[in-house]
């Protein structure tokens, strides 16, 4: 009887790991890689890549928000810095003309 436990056990627990688990991922919405200029304070609407996109910004600090770079490596990102913010903000971005949750 406990060696039928164990064999039902072992069958739910690899069937789950084997059949019920995927590897699928949805496709991105967009993304944004961040116009590539030099970088500058505040973060706005002429940095987006995407001409589709809309950037909006909240909070107390967004004139802090800087998109910067590393020089080195080469292909290093352009991201959003906040270091020099001192208060609270949020950097969203929205399709002009589709929506999603």
């Amino acid at each position: 009887m406990r060696l039928l436990y164990i064999v039902i056990i072992a069958t739910l627990v690899f069937s789950g790991a084997l059949l019920g688990q995927n590897s699928y991922r949805p496709g991105l919405f967009f993304r944004e890689g961040w116009k590539e200029t030099p970088a500058e304070i505040p973060l706005n609407q002429n940095h987006v890549e995407d001409t589709e996109l809309t950037v909006q910004l909240y909070g107390v600090s967004v004139d802090s928000l800087k998109k910067s770079h590393h020089v080195k490596p080469d292909d290093d990102p352009f991201y959003v810095w906040s270091g020099l913010c001192l208060g609270n903000w949020m950097v969203t971005l929205k399709h002009r003309t589709k929506n999603v949750d």
